[in-house]
């Protein structure tokens, strides 16, 4: 504890002061942000910021420089103030002969909710689920792809199995017909054998 009082390293940035803490200690104030709107643009200096921030409390700093500012609608204010109410009210801005209606809010703290939360899980799952779905389809065309050269494959096979039946079938055919014809050629040679044995028994002796 005395080493974080005595180096504060980044603590600095975001405190103004830090002291050790004890039993007497006690917040009288508190800081907070205002937003101002309904300056003119001859009216927008510190001077008259400070001004309006001595009306709830002390100016610790403005959110941008005066000068360096794009916008004169808004400019935002951190005040450390005795009021611990909200904030809100309206104020005349006298500014020479003039007097300009101010309105000044309270800036609410960001505080995030468990609906935020489970809205966020929800997004992320969905998000999970779309980049599920987006993989699946671009495999799809793949294995599409691979599927029909294998069908393809598979049909040029057949074919082939096809053809070499026909020509086995045709050769079968014509070794048939081959028999056949040469059978038939015995046959007749036999039978011409046969006619000249009984011619030549028919004639007379």
């Amino acid at each position: 504890m005395e080493e974080s009082l005595n180096d504060h390293g980044v603590l600095d940035e975001w405190f103004v002061d830090i002291t050790k803490w004890s039993m007497v200690e006690q917040s009288e104030t508190r800081r907070v942000w205002i937003a101002v709107y309904g300056v003119p643009m001859h009216g927008w200096t510190e001077d008259n910021f400070k001004e309006i921030a001595k009306i709830w409390g002390r100016l610790l700093r403005l959110e941008q420089e005066v000068d360096d500012t794009m916008n004169y609608e808004c400019m935002r204010l951190l005040i450390d103030s005795d009021h611990f109410y909200r904030i809100q009210g309206d104020i005349l801005l006298q500014i020479g002969n003039m007097r300009y209606r101010v309105i000044v809010s309270e800036i609410e703290p960001y505080v995030p909710s468990t609906k935020s939360f489970k809205q966020v899980n929800t997004q992320q799952v969905r998000l999970q689920h779309k980049v599920l779905a987006m993989e699946e389809v671009a495999q799809k065309p793949a294995h599409a792809s691979t599927n029909s050269k294998l069908k393809n494959t598979q049909q040029v096979t057949i074919q082939h199995k096809v053809i070499a039946m026909e020509e086995v079938a045709q050769e079968s055919a014509h070794a048939s017909t081959n028999s056949k014809l040469k059978a038939h050629q015995d046959r007749g040679i036999e039978d011409q054998g046969l006619q000249g044995i009984q011619i030549s028994n028919m004639e007379p002796s």
